[in-house]
């Protein structure tokens, strides 16, 4: 299974329209969603809006369609990230790899993770580098953070949609 978990809180998005970290967020789930679909794999989507949106992992067409169409119509919200990785901890199966996506350069959420990390998911994080959407914040003291876990993570710049292998 693989598991999309987007952060939506508002608090942690930068920038504006489709050069914020909000709408590059939503364009690499929509991209984790056909890529897993492509390759036959049950894809799930958890975000939190202004309401919690929750699709267990499934394949086929009919899934593709409910995952995306629930990306177009998302907005931020107030839940942190921590928030909603604490609620879907029990519901996950062991050896599911989560794709948490987030802007958030503060640590709070990491233990939330090494929470799932040790009922036996394999994270990979896309961290979305808030200082390239105009904001602030270092990603290194969290990288060392998550690296000294074992996790997974990439970051993300906003021109990494610029390039031309991205379209």
């Amino acid at each position: 299974d693989w598991w999309i978990f987007l952060d939506l809180e508002q608090r942690v998005q930068v920038g504006k329209d489709a050069d914020s970290t909000q709408e590059h967020a939503i364009v690499l789930a929509a991209s984790l969603v056909d890529l897993g679909m492509r390759m036959g794999r049950p894809v799930g989507l958890a975000a939190c809006g202004p309401e919690l949106v929750w699709h267990a992992p499934r394949v086929g067409s009919d899934q593709r369609l409910t995952l995306l169409r629930s990306l177009a119509l998302l907005n931020l919200g107030s839940v942190p990230l921590m928030d909603l990785m604490d609620r879907a901890g029990p519901r996950f199966r062991r050896g599911a790899s989560l794709v948490v996506i987030t802007s958030n350069s503060g640590g709070e959420w990491v233990q939330s993770l090494l929470s799932l990390m040790q009922v036996g998911l394999a994270p990979t994080v896309l961290l979305l580098d808030p200082v390239s959407f105009g904001g602030v914040g270092d990603l290194s003291q969290l990288e060392g953070l998550l690296s000294s876990l074992g996790a997974r993570y990439y970051v993300i710049s906003r021109k990494v949609l610029d390039r031309p292998e991205a379209r």
